[in-house]
């Protein structure tokens, strides 16, 4: 008897090891790429080479990309807290002051816009 519960142990090991990891895969069928997607996958292209840029402190091109990453995503307010930074360290107050009132407008809740507002409103006097 115990030679037989041997056998069915091993062969629910080996069915456990072999055959349960596949079902939790999805099958080439169950995603199909949108056009959408693409359009989502360049435009997060676009903001981690306008980080990229920043951290090379090439502000220039940072901005291009960030902009360009914004006509994309219009609703971003991490590319807008990122263009006023950008700004502010350019000496573009306007511009500045514009883009982190867009950011917080788009996202209240974050204390870095908040704090970054506030701080650019009181070099300006306001």
């Amino acid at each position: 008897m115990s030679s037989i519960c041997r056998l069915v142990a091993g062969c629910f090991a080996a069915f456990l090891l072999f055959a349960l990891p596949a079902f939790g895969q999805k099958g080439e069928t169950d995603t199909i790429p949108t056009p959408e997607a693409g359009k989502n996958a360049q435009s997060d292209a676009l903001f981690f080479d306008a980080l990229r840029a920043k951290a090379h402190e090439d502000s220039k091109q940072a901005v291009e990309l960030f902009e360009q990453f914004l006509a994309a995503r219009p609703n971003s307010s991490d590319a807008c807290y990122e263009l006023a930074r950008l700004y502010a360290a350019d000496r573009q107050r306007d511009k500045a002051e514009s883009f982190i009132k867009r950011a917080v407008e788009l996202d209240a809740k974050n204390k870095w816009y908040q704090r970054e507002y506030a701080s650019l409103l009181g070099e300006d006097g306001k």
